[in-house]
């Protein structure tokens, strides 16, 4: 059983990882699209909330 559950915890972890990564890599593309480079670039998340406050304040100057 102790098997089963531990197999079962790598697909799930697996899953989501790939779905965090994906996540990320939208969030890169909407930063590149409109040439924001975070000031703790690759020291931080690139979905850390302060990034994307900090993201959303560049969008509203170039608004």
């Amino acid at each position: 059983m102790l098997q089963e559950d531990e197999n079962l915890f790598d697909r799930h972890f697996k899953v989501l990882s790939a779905l965090a990564e994906a996540m990320e890599m939208n969030v890169r593309r909407a930063y590149l699209k409109y040439k924001f480079l975070p000031s703790n670039y690759p020291h931080e998340a690139d979905d850390h909330i302060g990034l994307k406050l900090d993201f959303m304040a560049h969008l509203s100057q170039l608004a």
